[in-house]
């Protein structure tokens, strides 16, 4: 009798295992979220519907958020590559900026999130602007 309760409780937790990674394939953000976990990039799942309802390219946002983690730069996160693809909706614009701060971290100078968005979307350096309008 205990045997028969062990091998009902252990197929329920087979069969809901099952169910649950059945649940998370079927969702478009359920392969983007195993990718992350299991590159050790982690997204959570409430970010990755934001992205859905969102319209964000979910798979270009976990591609770079590993990139960067496996560069070793851990604080680039994803609202960070969100804005970035928000801006004019190009993954070429992502790739760009991922690559400019892997290549300056390894460099060894990491340079802010936000000051290769400004470089790359032609913004320029507000710190610059700043001091020549205090200038006249």
């Amino acid at each position: 009798m205990i045997l028969a309760q062990v091998s009902d409780t252990f197929r329920f937790g087979i069969l809901f295992l099952v169910g649950v990674f059945v649940l998370i394939m079927i969702f478009p953000f359920g392969k983007a979220w195993l990718r992350a976990r299991f590159s050790g990039a982690p997204v959570s799942l409430s970010n990755l519907l934001g992205m859905y309802l969102r319209s964000v390219n979910m798979a270009l946002i976990v591609d770079m958020r590993i990139s960067a983690i496996q560069a070793g730069i851990s604080d680039l996160t994803t609202r960070d590559l969100e804005l970035i693809y928000l801006v004019r909706r190009s993954p070429e614009d992502v790739r760009t900026c991922v690559a400019t701060i892997i290549e300056a971290h390894r460099a060894g100078k990491p340079i802010a999130v936000n000051q290769v968005m400004r470089n790359h979307f032609g913004l320029g350096n507000d710190d610059r602007a700043s001091a020549k309008n205090n200038d006249a």
